[in-house]
């Protein structure tokens, strides 16, 4: 009988003993395969080369990537520039630099072989694409234009700068202007020619809407949920908690709790109480328990994974899951009886936590409170209007966060809260205001809370083995940091002697001397573009900005899929009797990833997941992004004639980047624009110097500016200096009326 081959047993054979490149026959061989297996064998070679596990070379001979010294990965071209780079499937290894006439035509999202040719001083390797391993990009959205009898259609997203030609048959009635969903129907990798079908027309710049339409439809994210979840909806409508086992719950409904969210909000994930203790605090954190609802494998678990997270735009929400669990059946809504899974902590006297239990329990929420009620009660307004026993809870806990956060920055976290920009809009969806939403005590009582529970959370699931998604976060680039350093002293804040292995705690306290100046908000910003990305993984390295050795996200299974999974992992060990922990108070971010070939086992099927929530998440947040950009810079439009104030955040030797200070959104002064003078750029104090005048502009100064163009399309804005416009259009016409 001729045994079934194992892909895995393959591939892990090929690399451990493959010295040299072999054809299929004489790996056959090698491996000792029976000929009767020849096409099972041809057939998982050719997943291994689709999987990047195996590169095919001239001759028909495979090898490992790793002997060829190729890196494989996925390509991800620059928004702006001629580069790109390739993004390594081995996160130990750096990305790789791609100029575009090294790319061999890939597209963002295109795994690619790459060859490393050389290194760029301290920036890391450079190479050049040598194969397009899958073609993963194979649809865009775009604007469709007639061009000489024939159609094109030309990409919203920067990061492609070629145009798709639509053949006659293809333009599915488009009209120019409009925009539209392609498929690529073909692609050239040496010309770079793409020919795309129109399947889907969005609309016109003038349609309602069309802004949020374009980016759902160009990012991929989804809106409606498909038909074949609503078999299993059916079943969870008249579902209540009592239809599940409550023997094993530990019953809080009779505890004053409650949930503190944004006035806007219709999920709510967390509620939470404090009781005061002689030797300091108990605190709970319960948590909506979504995995009791969802099992592993159902529909909506599958369609949970593929959103990865919810999103939120201004008038619109795309919830992680169907409204019927996300506002209904999990959200702890005010006097309703719910199923949670709660973490209960001690804190002694000085904030510090040390123990905590974990239970699946019940509660009911004894009110919803808004952010905006709760530090009205801080600030001591509108005590009469709530119960005494929650008057004094929210002080209490009032005061027990503060001192948790103070403990917190002492350790080193470090503090990020840049307020978020919000826009009203008017009932045409067009823009009535740009605000910046500032954080308050309120927001913070919440959010200590939640990293605490989440961190015992972690804690209690590393220190019992047990295979989970940790939110890790690892040390920032040397380069990008030492940037930010030498930006750090050229605005006078003093001089860093030794700029190596920086930790978060001595980053925190620099941070800390630039607070409450104008440069506070600038150097929080360059910090963290230093940071690398925060990322889902089951291997822990702890969490770098936080100064947290453990640390995941369980606070929010409605809105993050993570989370969920870290529920399941959590209630398994539960369910196995473990449920209380010790908690250590060295809180050092040095954890080693588990070494063992055992605990590699367990967690190696979390390691696509947590890769693909990452990549969801940061899909989601700059999709939020790019929404709110294209609607600032429309709003701009009203405003052409209007100066800003404004303030530089970077300068390269193109010009100066920008911030309007009053309306939150970057900009560009081309240096062309600057013309009173000949202006060097001086790289090492990050500044443009005028050659007669002596006239500076130095990054974190604040200059007057004007529009000088508007690119709704391309999400551009361009300004010029105050007063060099004016003498530009002839308004000023003398030198006496120049100097006024």
């Amino acid at each position: 009988e001729v045994l079934k081959l194992k892909k895995e047993d393959i591939a892990f054979r090929l690399v451990k003993n493959l010295n040299r490149p072999a054809t299929a026959k004489t790996l056959m061989r090698m491996l000792q395969v029976d000929s009767r297996q020849r096409l099972q064998f041809k057939n998982i070679l050719k997943q291994l080369v689709r999987d990047g596990r195996l590169i095919k070379i001239r001759g028909n001979r495979y090898a490992p990537p790793g002997k060829l010294d190729l890196v494989i990965g996925t390509y991800d071209p620059a928004r702006r520039g001629d580069f790109g780079f390739v993004i390594p499937d081995d996160i130990s290894k750096p990305e790789v630099f791609i100029r575009t006439s090294d790319s061999m035509g890939a597209l963002p999202g295109d795994k690619v072989a790459a060859r490393i040719e050389g290194y760029r001083d301290e920036l890391g390797p450079r190479g050049k694409i040598i194969r397009i391993i899958e073609e993963n990009f194979n649809s865009l959205v775009g604007k469709f234009h007639m061009k000489d009898g024939f159609g094109i259609v030309i990409p919203f997203s920067k990061k492609i700068r070629t145009e798709i030609f639509i053949p006659h048959e293809y333009t599915n009635k488009a009209k120019s202007g409009q925009y539209v969903f392609l498929e690529i129907k073909s692609r050239s990798p040496q010309s770079g020619m793409m020919i795309g079908e129109i399947t889907e027309i969005i609309g016109d710049i003038n349609t309602k809407g069309i802004d949020r339409e374009v980016i759902i439809t160009e990012f991929g994210l989804r809106d409606e949920f498909p038909e074949h979840l609503k078999k299993e909806l059916k079943k969870l409508d008249k579902v209540s908690t009592y239809g599940y086992s409550e023997k094993d719950r530990l019953d809080f409904t009779d505890q004053i709790c409650f949930t503190i969210d944004g006035k806007d909000a219709r999920d709510f994930d967390d509620a939470v109480s404090l009781e005061t203790r002689p030797e300091g605090w108990t605190l709970y954190v319960h948590i909506a328990d979504v995995s009791e609802y969802i099992q592993p494998k159902s529909a909506i678990d599958k369609e949970a994974y593929i959103r990865g997270t919810s999103v939120y735009f201004t008038e619109k929400a795309l919830p992680m899951l169907p409204v019927e669990l996300s506002n209904g059946v999990c959200s702890l809504r005010e006097n309703e009886k719910k199923l949670t899974v709660s973490a209960i902590i001690n804190i002694n006297e000085k904030g510090f936590p040390t123990s905590a239990k974990f239970g699946k329990s019940m509660i009911k929420s004894a009110k919803r409170f808004t952010y905006d009620e709760v530090f009205d009660l801080v600030k001591g307004n509108n005590g009469d209007n709530y119960p005494q026993e929650i008057v004094n809870m929210v002080h209490q806990m009032h005061a027990l966060s503060r001192q948790i956060r103070r403990n917190r920055f002492k350790r080193g976290s470090i503090d990020f809260d840049f307020p978020e920009i919000g826009v009203s809009l008017n009932d045409d969806l067009s823009v009535k205001s740009i605000t910046r939403r500032e954080m308050n005590e309120s927001h913070q009582i919440i959010e200590e809370f939640m990293i605490l529970a989440n961190e015992a959370v972690a804690e209690f699931l590393s220190l019992n083995h047990s295979p989970t998604l940790y939110r890790i976060h690892d040390k920032p680039d040397e380069m990008k940091i030492n940037e930010f350093l030498e930006t750090y002293e050229s605005l006078g804040f003093g001089y860093i002697h030794d700029k190596q292995e920086l930790s978060s705690r001595e980053l925190s306290e620099l941070l800390k001397k630039a607070s409450d100046t104008v440069y506070e908000p600038l150097l929080g910003r360059m910090l963290l573009r230093s940071m690398k990305l925060a990322r889902y993984s089951p291997q822990n390295i702890g969490h770098y900005a936080l100064s947290s050795k453990y640390y995941l996200h369980f606070t929010s299974p409605i809105r993050r899929y993570p989370d969920i999974i870290v529920h399941r992992s959590l209630k398994e060990l539960l369910n196995s009797g473990k449920n209380s922990l010790k908690i250590k108070m060295d809180q050092r971010p040095d954890v080693k990833k588990h070494d063992t070939d055992e605990d590699e086992e367990n967690y190696e099927y979390l390691i696509p997941i947590g890769a693909h929530c990452s990549a969801r998440e940061r899909l989601a947040e700059e999709a939020s992004r790019e929404l709110i950009r294209w609607r600032q810079i429309k709003y701009m439009q009203n405003l052409k004639e209007d100066k800003f104030n404004a303030l530089i955040i970077d300068i390269t030797a193109r010009g100066l980047f920008i911030e309007l200070i009053d309306y939150y959104l970057e900009g560009f002064v081309h240096i062309s624009d600057i013309y009173d003078d000949f202006y060097h750029y001086d790289h090492r104090r990050k500044m443009l110097l005028g050659e007669k005048t002596g006239r500076m502009y130095k990054v974190g100064q604040t200059i007057e500016v004007l529009t000088s163009n508007i690119d709704i399309e391309q999400r551009e804005i361009e300004f010029v200096p105050y007063g060099l416009d004016l003498r530009r259009k002839g308004k000023i016409k003398s030198k006496s009326a120049w100097k006024r």
